[in-house]
């Protein structure tokens, strides 16, 4: 049995993504895939010969892939309910500078997640690292800042959090999310086949 390996870009939907490993995996039993969540720079200088990686590119170009276009998520920031209006949906980038931003990342990523948050999404706010998205979670539930995290992960988030669409001057603020095929073993229906069912998870 050919063995397969996918990473993810472990700050993506993993409930989605894994749901799409297990269709793709029952559509070709005679193909074996290993899964792993890894980080973004593991994502676009893997260490590991992985066959498949899903990633935010953010602003890489990942030219040395064959790379697949999967979906546009909405970013959407998570915070404390009551400090917002009930009725309110949306939360311009200029509106949560006093607040801290909990950026879910370890030691060794904090550095690229930074650049992520200050650099490329342009958001002024204080910024603390923590260990996880749970513990962000609960951080944000007691007041201590808020998340930015793609729609399909905010349905996970803690109902005492406010759900709001970051917006950048009146524009939604997106998540760009590719397959990049790293693999000349893998037949290419396999990847393309791969990259409709994660677009049919994220829809």
């Amino acid at each position: 049995m050919n063995k397969f390996k996918i990473a993810y870009l472990k700050t993506l939907p993993a409930k989605e993504i894994e749901s799409a490993i297990k269709i793709l995996a029952d559509k070709y039993p005679d193909l074996s895939f290993n899964q792993k969540a890894i980080s973004y720079d593991e994502s676009i200088r893997p260490d590991e010969d992985y066959d498949l990686i899903i990633t935010s590119l953010r602003d890489c170009s990942g030219e040395q892939f064959s790379k697949i276009e999967l979906a546009r998520l909405p970013l959407m920031v998570t915070i404390l309910r009551d400090i917002f209006p009930s009725w309110q949906q949306t939360v311009e980038k200029e509106e949560l500078t006093s607040f801290t931003c909990l950026i879910p990342a370890t030691t060794e990523e904090d550095l690229s997640e930074l650049h992520y948050y200050r650099d490329i999404l342009k958001i002024s706010s204080k910024f603390l690292a923590v260990n996880s998205y749970s513990e962000a979670n609960l951080l944000a539930s007691t007041d201590s800042g808020y998340m930015v995290i793609s729609e399909p992960l905010a349905y996970y988030a803690s109902p005492q959090l406010q759900k709001l669409f970051l917006l950048e001057n009146g524009k939604q603020v997106y998540q760009d999310v590719s397959l990049l095929v790293a693999s000349t073993q893998l037949p290419n229906e396999v990847a393309e086949d791969f990259g409709q069912i994660v677009q049919g998870q994220f829809n």
